[in-house]
C-alpha cells in the first residue's frame, strides 16, 4: 500500500476519526483500514510509532479539544497557567469562579472592577490592614461618611441663619455675605469627599460581594490578577482551564502525563495533526 495512504490512515486514526469515515475518505474498506492501524500498533510501520504508547490519550484529547475548538498552542499555554497558578497556591475551581463571574460583565465594567480591586487593596496597604479587615474599613468609611454628612447639614443651617441676617443686617451684609460665600465653598468641599467616601465604599462593597460569592480566601483575587496579566494569559485562556480540567478527571491522568501527551501533539503536528 503506498506510504501516504498509510500515513493518512494513521493520522485520521490518532486525531479520533472513526475507521468507517476513514475507509470512505481514503477509498480502502473497513478491513483494509483495521489492519493499516493493526499493523502500526504492532510495529510495522515506522510513522507515528513514538505515539503508540499513548494511543488512546491521544485520540480521546483529539476529540475533546476539537469538541471545544482548541488548538495545540492554546492547550500548552493552559498547562502552563496552570502550573503557575498551582505554584501561587491558587485553587484552580476558585480561579475558574473568577473568570466566570468576570466574563458575565461587560468589557468595560469588568475592566472597571478589576480596577477597583487593585484600588482596594492599596487602601488595605495603607491602612495596614489585611483582606480580612476589609469589612472593617467599610465600616470605618460609614462613620465617616455619616459624620461628614451631619456636618454638611450643620453647615446648611448655619447658612439659613446667615441669609436671615443679611436681610436683618444690611450695615453688616458685606461681612456676612463674605463668611455664606466661604461656607458655601465649605459645603461644596465636604459634599465632594462625601461623594468619594460614598463611591469607595460601593467599591468595597462590591468587591467584598464577589469575594463571598466565589467564596474566595484572603488575596487570591488579586494574586490571580497581577499573576495572570503578568504572563500575559487573557479571560478567555483562564476558561479554557475549565475544559482542561474535565478532561483531567474524567480520564484520571496525572498533570505530568498530560504534559507527556501535549508534547507528543506539538511533536506530530510537523506530520500533519492539527
Amino acid at each position: 500500500m503506498n506510504i501516504n495512504r498509510v500515513e493518512k490512515i494513521i493520522r485520521m486514526h490518532l486525531e479520533g476519526y472513526s475507521h468507517r469515515k476513514i475507509a470512505d475518505i481514503v477509498g480502502l474498506s473497513h478491513t483494509s483500514v483495521d489492519d493499516v492501524i493493526s499493523g502500526w500498533r504492532n510495529g510495522k510501520y515506522e510513522i507515528y510509532r513514538e505515539a503508540i504508547p499513548m494511543e488512546e490519550e491521544m485520540i480521546e484529547l483529539a476529540k475533546y479539544r476539537r469538541d471545544k475548538n482548541i488548538d495545540t498552542e492554546t492547550l500548552s499555554n493552559v498547562l502552563l497557567l496552570s502550573t503557575i497558578l498551582k505554584n501561587l497556591g491558587l485553587d484552580v475551581e476558585n480561579v475558574l469562579n473568577v473568570a466566570q463571574y468576570s466574563k458575565n460583565m461587560p468589557a468595560d465594567e469588568r475592566n472597571t472592577f478589576l480596577e477597583s480591586a487593585r484600588i482596594a487593596f492599596d487602601d488595605l496597604k495603607k491602612e495596614n490592614m489585611t483582606y480580612r479587615d476589609l469589612s472593617q474599613l467599610i465600616s470605618k468609611k460609614e462613620v465617616e461618611e455619616k459624620e461628614l454628612q451631619e456636618r454638611i447639614e450643620d453647615l446648611k443651617k448655619q447658612e439659613i441663619e446667615i441669609n436671615e441676617r443679611i436681610r436683618k443686617l444690611h450695615e453688616d451684609e458685606k461681612i456676612a455675605e463674605e463668611k455664606l460665600k466661604k461656607l458655601d465653598e465649605e459645603i461644596k468641599e465636604k459634599e465632594k469627599i462625601l461623594r468619594e467616601k460614598a463611591e469607595s465604599i460601593a467599591i468595597g462593597e462590591k468587591y467584598e460581594r464577589a469575594r463571598k460569592d466565589l467564596g474566595m480566601k484572603d488575596n487570591e483575587f488579586l494574586k490571580l490578577i497581577k499573576n495572570a496579566a503578568d504572563a500575559g494569559f487573557d479571560l478567555n485562556t483562564i476558561l479554557k482551564l475549565d475544559a482542561l480540567e474535565t478532561y483531567v478527571r474524567r480520564n484520571n491522568i496525572t498533570t505530568e502525563k498530560l504534559e507527556r501527551i501535549v508534547k507528543g501533539m506539538e511533536d506530530l503536528e510537523t506530520h500533519g495533526i492539527k
